[in-house]
């Protein structure tokens, strides 16, 4: 399924006249708007008494989520899958507008490999470095 909005976010600065010629900085703002409807949709879940508790409870008891949760739910999915498709859309902006090419598997290698996880406080500068190296991620 990755695959599939990977080649439709790559057919779309390809075929689509607006998104060839979105910048980087429009698509920022595109991006921030989708974060502001995700985290009204966050505070609405959580005004509905949903969160790390609900999750654990639906888990572990079985809990049949109410009308309000399961649209609460669908909404949440559906204003991630935004964000998302507008941070592909922000890769392909930077691609085209300065000439770098990071794929999204490297991207997905990068994020996996977080500063604050790949070099704690002791370790040395460099590590952050070597361990991108090691999982084949460009320093």
């Amino acid at each position: 399924m990755a695959e599939d909005l990977l080649r439709v976010v790559d057919s779309l600065g390809d075929s689509c006249p607006w998104t060839a010629s979105i910048t980087p900085m429009q698509m920022i703002g595109w991006l921030r708007s989708e974060l502001d409807e995700l985290a009204f949709e966050l505070q609405s879940a959580a005004d509905l008494g949903m969160g790390s508790a609900r999750g654990a409870a639906r888990e572990g008891a079985g809990r049949v989520a109410s009308g309000p949760e399961v649209l609460a739910e669908a909404k949440l999915i559906s204003e991630l899958g935004d964000v998302l498709f507008d941070a592909l859309m922000l890769n392909g902006a930077c691609s085209r507008h300065y000439g770098i090419d990071p794929d999204a598997g490297t991207l997905c290698r990068i994020a996996a490999c977080p500063p604050y996880v790949a070099r704690p406080p002791s370790a040395p500068p460099n590590a952050l470095a070597q361990a991108r190296a090691s999982s084949g991620v460009p320093p």
